[in-house]
């Protein structure tokens, strides 16, 4: 069965590709949908979403929705919306089941395997429990119930992350709160997702089921990170990278002044610390008031009639 026949619109396993970016990042965007238009999916029906605030994207050939949040849901405000805010109005936009997330700057380096995702978009149409299956990254985990799947710690600090994942819309949904940043909706998220019971999953590193390749971030900290720069260049794609200027910190260049570097380095992971662990007091009071009336179940979802095989 080919890959477009297993996972087509209005199916159990319809799915949307999210774009997930915010106006300020512009530039990113015609270097990603380079890069998609060359390795993206092919045979699998899905319709791509770029989750912008105000502003459209020229397509280039492709078939891009530029959701602009912002005018399709009447924003006024005298700041610019959350993250959070922004995520949830575009899913809110989107009528697909399952969501590939991505961000701007997660730049593809490889063709994506659509039978592998098609395999793993049909075992999680056949497993109502398994929220979302990361697509790179296993983190903490244990053996799964699938060859070539992990079940996702719960207890894992990054329970819950904003790298490449296959999602079940309800469930991603479900776990965001307006008032976050994307920071605190990973440590906050992941608390929400541990004390309600939801399962994660991710695809064994060391099987090669990773159904896509990609630069896992290509902006820290607002600048350039510098393997950009390769990889643009090998695919003919031209970047002023002096408007953003390139990340000088712990995992990019230094600036040959060690203390004044090591002084901003604490002070950003200072600030990052309050802002991410301690803030804000509401997703501490929602957690609060869970951890006294949830448990987590300790059963994974496991159908023996309809499981896929992954290896």
């Amino acid at each position: 069965m080919k890959p477009s026949e297993i996972v087509h619109r209005g199916s159990p396993a319809s799915l949307a590709v999210l774009v997930n970016t915010c106006d300020k990042f512009e530039d990113c965007w015609r270097p990603f949908f380079v890069l998609w238009n060359k390795f993206g999916l092919k045979t699998i029906n899905h319709t791509v979403y770029l989750n912008t605030e105000r502003k459209s994207f020229d397509s280039m050939g492709g078939s891009i929705h530029s959701l602009r949040v912002c005018d399709t849901n009447d924003w006024t405000g005298p700041k610019p919306p959350t993250w959070s805010w922004c995520l949830e109005k575009a899913l809110d936009s989107i009528p697909e089941d399952f969501v590939l997330y991505l961000q701007e700057d997660y730049f593809l380096t490889a063709p994506v395997n659509e039978a592998r995702l098609a395999d793993l978009l049909r075992w999680m149409a056949a497993h109502p429990d398994a929220g979302c299956v990361r697509i790179d990254c296993a983190g903490k985990s244990t053996p799964g119930p699938e060859p070539g799947l992990r079940t996702c710690d719960p207890k894992w600090w990054y329970f819950v992350t904003c790298q490449a994942a296959v999602w079940r819309k309800d469930v991603l949904r479900g776990l965001i709160r307006e008032h976050e940043d994307a920071w605190q909706f990973e440590r906050w998220a992941s608390k929400r997702a541990r004390m309600i019971g939801c399962h994660f999953f991710a695809l064994e590193p060391e099987s090669g089921l990773w159904p896509a390749q990609y630069l896992k971030t290509g902006v820290i900290q607002g600048k350039w990170f510098e393997p950009v720069v390769p990889l643009f260049r090998k695919h003919g794609i031209a970047m002023d990278f002096s408007q953003r200027g390139f990340y000088e910190g712990k995992y990019g260049r230094r600036n040959g002044r060690p203390f004044a570097w090591l002084l901003a380095f604490l002070l950003y992971n200072a600030k990052a610390f309050v802002f991410r662990y301690f803030l804000p007091w509401s997703s501490f009071r929602e957690i609060v008031e869970l951890r006294f009336h949830s448990t987590i179940p300790s059963t994974p979802p496991h159908n023996p009639k309809t499981d896929q095989r992954f290896a």
